[in-house]
């Protein structure tokens, strides 16, 4: 499946862009390319990670870093973003997330 515009922020049901703070406190807005990275880089699964699953999800992240406002994701690479982002994030960065991951207007 091909992703657009994934550099744009995330927008939540208010309409105001979801903010991130970073480790030295600058914040800026979340978008779905950070949110898909921090998402693979931070959810280890319960009982931990292979470190075969740890090198697909740095590899995916390398992937997504490295796309500009596009991105083409194979089904099993859709599915562990959407398992990284239900352990990573809340409900509403995760729903939103999800939904952008499987294609659905966002």
């Amino acid at each position: 499946m091909k992703l657009t515009k994934i550099n744009r922020p995330i927008i939540d049901f208010f309409g105001d862009e979801i903010p991130y703070l970073n480790e030295s406190g600058v914040k800026s807005p979340l978008s779905y390319k950070k949110a898909m990275i921090l998402a693979l880089l931070n959810s280890p699964k319960q009982g931990g990670d292979s470190d075969e699953e740890k090198y697909k999800k740095f590899e995916l992240a390398k992937k997504i870093a490295g796309a500009e406002e596009e991105l083409e994701l194979e089904s099993p690479e859709q599915s562990l973003i959407r398992s990284c982002a239900a352990t990573a994030w809340n409900v509403l960065v995760f729903g939103l997330v999800r939904d952008f991951v499987e294609g659905k207007d966002v």
